[in-house]
């Protein structure tokens, strides 16, 4: 698992530390709704899942949580993974996530393609 230390900037004065702010207050830095997540935190989802390797293809698709929660199965098979017990794991571990429960499906028109 990657580990490191929180920095938080101030973008008035950009000067950088490692406490909270107050302003953030209790709100958590890493949202529960993977579909507000970006290409950062999606590659730290499965860093911490031990598939670090995919941060890469990550960036170089644009892939962020939005689209990421769009995904067939053969979009992961295109991303690298070809092992379905691993496919399987991920899929898992987004349906453990609290935002799951209510979360909502795109509709099939905006996420189905034809594939050749």
């Amino acid at each position: 698992p990657a580990r490191a230390s929180l920095r938080y900037t101030n973008v008035e004065t950009h000067q950088r530390g490692f406490k909270k702010p107050p302003l953030l207050g209790k709100e958590e830095l890493d949202p529960e709704d993977m579909s507000l997540w970006g290409i950062y935190r999606l590659g730290v989802f499965f860093r911490r899942l031990g598939y670090g390797w995919i941060a890469p293809e990550l960036r170089r698709f644009d892939v962020d949580g939005a689209l990421f929660l769009s995904f067939e199965w053969q979009d992961y098979v295109d991303l690298g993974f070809t092992q379905s017990h691993v496919i399987k794991r991920i899929l898992l571990q987004v349906e453990k996530r609290k935002f799951f429960r209510t979360h909502r499906d795109l509709p099939v028109t905006l996420v189905r393609r034809d594939r050749r």
